[in-house]
């Protein structure tokens, strides 16, 4: 689950569902269908591997349209993750 927080109202939140096209310690990226202004701040609930979600913090980094109505949205994250608690077998890029 992705929230959008619209820039100069708070208290004004756009929730999405988005598959992440991938995951890094430093942010992710995912595919959707309309443009999102680089710059804006996110929230992005991600499920632990035990079932449990998790709140991470982020900005728009890019947007760039990937073809018709569809974008390559990139969020980077606030502050680094470890993988490891979202992806199985998955080695830790975070350092």
């Amino acid at each position: 689950m992705l929230v959008i927080l619209h820039p100069g109202d708070p208290d004004r939140r756009s929730p999405f569902r988005v598959v992440p096209a991938n995951l890094s310690s430093g942010g992710v990226g995912f595919l959707h269908g309309a443009f999102v202004h680089p710059g804006t701040p996110c929230d992005i609930m991600l499920s632990k591997l035990t079932g449990e979600p998790e709140l991470i913090h982020g900005v728009v980094a890019r947007c760039e349209l990937a073809s018709g109505r569809v974008h390559l949205v990139g969020v980077k994250f606030n502050a680094p993750i470890d993988t490891r608690r979202f992806i199985a077998g998955e080695a830790s890029d975070a350092a």
